[in-house]
C-alpha cells in the first residue's frame, strides 16, 4: 500500500541515513524491514547470519555468492554474449567470411540466421558498412570478429583498422602466440574497446586462457584431439561465451551430426569454417547448414549437386537408436538444383 511521505517508517529510514548507517541498494531489499540476527551455531567459518524472509539454512556467504554470480553474469553479458548465447539454450550458428559482397553479407543475416561473422582484414570495411546499414532493420546487424594470422595481428595498425571498421572482437590465437603473447594481444584488444576471443585447442589451454582473464573462447580442432568433450561443455558456467568451430562440407555432411552432438553435450554456439569460398552456391550451403544445425529433433541435409552425390546425415549422432543405421530423410535443405 502507498504510504504518505513522513510516516514513521520513512522517518526512521531518513534517521538511519543521517546517522551514517550503510544501506543495501533498495532493489535488493524486500518490502518488509531487514532483520539480521546471529544464530546460535555456525555452519562454516562465517557466522551463521540469517536474513528474515530467506529460506532456512541460507547464510550470508550463500546470499553474497548468489548476488556476485548475478552481477558477474550481467558484467559478462557482452555484445558477443548477447548475440551468441541464448537464454533458451538454443544453438546459434556463425560463419567465417573469406570472400563475398554486400548482398551475401545481408543474406547471411536475413536468410541464413547467422549470428556473427568471422573475417580477415580485407573484408572488414565492406562488412562493417553493411552491418551499419542494418541498424533498425530486422534482423539487425550481427557482430563482426577479426580473425587474422599472428603476423598480421602483430602489426598494431591491424587492430586500429578493425576498430575503425566496427569489429566487435578479435580472435586471439593462443596456440600460435603462447600465453605471454596472447595475453599481451588481448590487453591491446580490450584497451581499444573490442572483445578478445581466445582460440583454444585443449581443455588445458581453456584453463590457461581463463586464468589470464579470458571471457570469450573459440574451441578449434573438435574434429581432432579436442573432440566433442561432453565433460568440458557440461562443466562450463551457465552463460559462458564459448564457441566450437566445425569444418564445413564434411564427407557425408557429417558437420550436422557433429554440431548436434556438440549441442547435446552443452555447446551453445557453432562457427562454420570454410563455408564461404566465393562460389555461387555458398550462400545456399550456409542457409541449409544453419537451418539443419538449429532445427530441433532429427533433420537431414541433402546436398546432391554440391558434393556430387546424394548425402544425408541424421541428427544427434547420425544413427537410429533402434537400428544403429544412419537416418536418411529428406527435408527442406535440398540443394539439388544448386549450380
Amino acid at each position: 500500500h502507498h504510504r504518505p511521505h513522513g510516516t514513521p517508517r520513512m522517518r526512521s529510514l531518513v534517521l538511519l541515513v543521517l546517522a551514517g548507517v550503510p544501506l543495501v541498494a533498495p532493489f535488493a531489499l524486500p518490502c518488509s524491514p531487514l532483520i539480521i540476527r546471529r544464530g546460535a551455531q555456525a555452519t562454516d567459518s562465517l557466522p551463521s547470519v540469517r536474513l528474515a524472509g530467506l529460506a532456512p539454512g541460507r547464510n550470508v556467504r550463500q546470499v553474497q555468492g548468489a548476488a556476485s554470480a548475478l552481477s558477474m553474469a550481467a558484467a559478462k553479458k557482452s555484445a558477443l554474449g548477447k548475440a551468441l548465447i541464448k537464454v533458451t539454450g538454443s544453438l546459434t550458428v556463425s560463419t567465417d567470411f573469406t570472400t563475398g559482397d554486400r548482398a551475401l553479407s545481408k543474406n547471411l543475416r536475413k536468410r541464413c540466421g547467422i549470428s556473427a561473422i568471422f573475417t580477415a582484414l580485407d573484408m572488414l570495411p565492406m562488412l562493417g558498412e553493411e552491418q551499419k546499414e542494418a541498424v533498425g532493420d530486422f534482423p539487425g546487424p550481427c557482430p563482426i570478429v577479426l580473425r587474422e594470422t599472428p603476423e598480421a595481428l602483430a602489426d598494431g595498425s591491424a587492430l586500429d583498422a578493425a576498430k575503425s571498421a566496427g569489429a566487435t572482437g578479435v580472435v586471439i590465437p593462443l596456440p600460435a602466440l603462447g600465453s605471454a603473447g596472447a595475453a599481451e594481444l588481448a590487453a591491446k584488444v580490450v584497451d581499444l574497446g573490442m572483445e578478445a576471443v581466445w582460440e583454444v585447442q585443449s581443455v588445458e589451454q581453456h584453463a590457461e586462457a581463463a586464468t589470464a582473464g579470458a571471457e570469450a573462447f573459440l574451441v578449434t580442432d573438435v574434429e581432432g584431439a579436442f573432440g566433442v568433450a561432453p565433460a568440458f561443455w557440461a562443466g562450463l558456467p551457465k552463460g559462458a561465451v564459448v564457441m566450437a568451430e566445425i569444418l564445413a562440407e564434411q564427407e557425408g555432411n557429417s558437420e550436422l551430426a557433429l554440431g548436434k552432438s556438440l549441442h547435446a553435450a552443452g555447446c551453445k554456439s557453432i562457427v562454420l569454417k570454410g563455408a564461404l569460398q566465393g562460389r555461387l552456391r555458398d550462400m545456399k550451403y550456409v542457409e541449409a547448414a544453419s537451418n539443419g544445425l538449429r532445427s530441433k529433433g532429427s533433420s537431414t541435409f541433402d546436398m546432391q549437386g554440391i558434393t556430387g552425390k546424394a548425402s544425408a546425415v541424421g541428427a544427434g549422432h547420425g544413427m537410429s537408436s533402434a537400428t544403429m543405421q544412419p537416418i536418411i530423410r529428406k527435408e527442406a535443405y535440398n540443394l539439388r538444383d544448386t549450380t
